[in-house]
């Protein structure tokens, strides 16, 4: 049903600002009590934010195929979502929550800049750290299919923005349910060739351009509307971001040339820690990094995380580009053997953790190239 008739008829199904916050309240009350929880900076909303594909304009999902979907998924997750605190959640359903123009119901002015609004603000819902985005991919018998529209393309490259991968351990919760993980912020529904834990890297807002160009629209006004929100929210958060966390996300070598198109193209001055760990990439994938830093890309960096990449055999030399670069981890990256020479020129570098790195620990002539000043870390 569409909000409208929701409101009038069903008013009790949607949740209340205050409601939102007082189940974050008490999600915030379990985190104080569960050993570790803050310091691994969990964290999130109690809002489940839906991605999908109208099948028609008067009536997006007709026979509740859509829906189904999304209960089930949420039907297995709320036990999660019980255990951390959360009784309840929000889900977000563009539909039901954004007034309509039906057949059967027209908006009034107010709620025409109601919507208008709503939709101003859609790429804060999908981007958001704290939202959880179910993305429903199976929908295959539509036409076009998902991966040929502009909107769920555009809500999908929004998650791939600020949220975070959750921590690969366990904890015990004060309400005595434990041990249990925290939740993946994006949750695909239905089969996926890249598999629920691949999250793609940011798009460069050029090569957001050139795939929303093919992209279908029944309002094709809604495209030059979505290149302009997504060249802001990525602009607009990048500029301020002090943290890059992209830890555990799957990335191999093409994700990571693409992750440098954006360094190189979206600026982020105030970056001083990045977090790249347990990705998939070889020495071909970080040589695109390094790249991105040659040509100036996060200038600020103090701390620059490689642990637990262990297809990685070499380092890029225009590493050492990264004059403010005080912390490297290359914990358990077990392929690498060497430094590159240029790092002797890296003044500021306090730390080298190579824990686990047995063919590094073993190359002392290797480690000769660093400044005698720097602390090397080959046991936690």
């Amino acid at each position: 049903l569409c909000r409208q008739v929701l409101e009038r008829d069903t008013p009790e199904a949607f949740i209340t600002h205050e409601q939102l916050e007082a189940q974050y309240n008490k999600f915030k009350a379990n985190l104080k009590e569960t050993k570790g929880a803050e310091k691994d900076n969990i964290d999130a909303a109690p809002i489940v934010v839906t991605s999908h594909c109208w099948e028609e304009r008067e009536s997006p999902d007709p026979h509740g195929f859509t829906l189904k979907s999304i209960g089930n998924e949420l039907g297995k997750q709320m036990g999660v979502f019980n255990s951390w605190g959360f009784d309840d959640v929000g889900v977000f359903f563009d539909w039901s929550c954004v007034y309509q123009d039906t057949v059967d119901v027209i908006r009034t002015p107010e709620q025409e800049k109601e919507s208008e609004k709503a939709i101003e603000s859609m790429a804060l819902l999908y981007a958001h750290r704290l939202t959880t985005v179910y993305l429903v991919t199976d929908q295959r018998h539509l036409d076009p299919p998902r991966n040929n529209r502009g909107w769920p393309f555009f809500e999908e490259c929004l998650t791939k923005l600020f949220k975070e991968a959750p921590p690969p351990k366990r904890y015990r919760l004060p309400n005595g349910v434990g041990p249990t993980t925290m939740w993946q912020k994006v949750i695909r529904i239905g089969d996926d060739e890249l598999g629920g834990l691949h999250q793609g890297p940011p798009l460069a807002p050029t090569r957001f351009l050139k795939e929303m160009a093919n992209k279908v629209f029944s309002k094709p006004s809604d495209r030059n509307l979505l290149l302009s929100d997504y060249r802001k929210t990525i602009s607009h958060g990048f500029s301020g971001l002090e943290k890059l966390k992209l830890a555990r996300r799957g990335w191999n070598d093409a994700d990571f040339a693409e992750f440098a198109v954006t360094l190189k193209e979206v600026e982020c001055p105030q970056v001083v820690e990045m977090d790249l760990s347990a990705n998939d990439m070889t020495a071909k994938g970080v040589e695109a990094l390094g790249v991105a830093v040659k040509g100036g890309a996060i200038h600020s960096l103090e701390s620059l995380n490689l642990s637990d990449c262990s297809g990685v055999t070499v380092l890029p030399a225009n590493l050492a580009e990264l004059k403010q670069l005080q912390v490297l981890k290359l914990d358990g990256c077990i392929g690498l053997g060497a430094i590159p020479d240029t790092f002797a020129k890296m003044a500021a570098l306090k730390q080298l953790h190579i824990c686990h790195c047995i063919k590094l620990i073993n190359n002392t002539e290797a480690l000769r190239v660093l400044p005698s000043t720097v602390k090397i870390v080959k046991e936690k």
